[in-house]
């Protein structure tokens, strides 16, 4: 099943309470579903080998936080690629900011968020 889905579908599956909330029955399935999927489209990801090259965007969270950045919230994102406008904090008034990532400890390769 995880061979066909693709950019949105998994998206969708990542803001779902299966895949956010451990206490959820299908938290585990839909992990898995997720870390398939993006080994799928994303075959040469280097992020787990490399976590010190990337980093995840973190937003304020209030009303005041750009809609660009608000959609960039908890992806993860390349120190060498920045988005368009720059890494957190670069734009201008921006108050976001670049948390460490972390790769999740799994004996599958699990990626989250885009890479950019």
């Amino acid at each position: 099943m995880t061979e066909s889905l693709n950019q949105e579908e998994l998206t969708a599956i990542m803001n779902s309470d299966a895949y956010r909330n451990p206490q959820n029955a299908d938290y585990e399935k839909s992990q898995k579903y997720v870390a398939q999927g993006f080994k799928n489209l994303y075959p040469d990801d280097d992020r787990n080998e490399h976590p010190e090259n990337y980093y995840v965007w973190s937003t304020v969270g209030d009303h005041k936080v750009r809609d660009s950045h608000a959609a960039r919230d908890g992806e993860v994102f390349s120190w060498s690629d920045p988005p368009e406008g720059g890494h957190p904090g670069e734009d201008y008034g921006c108050r976001c900011t670049a948390e460490e990532y972390i790769p999740p400890e799994s004996d599958a390769k699990k990626t989250f968020g885009r890479i950019r």
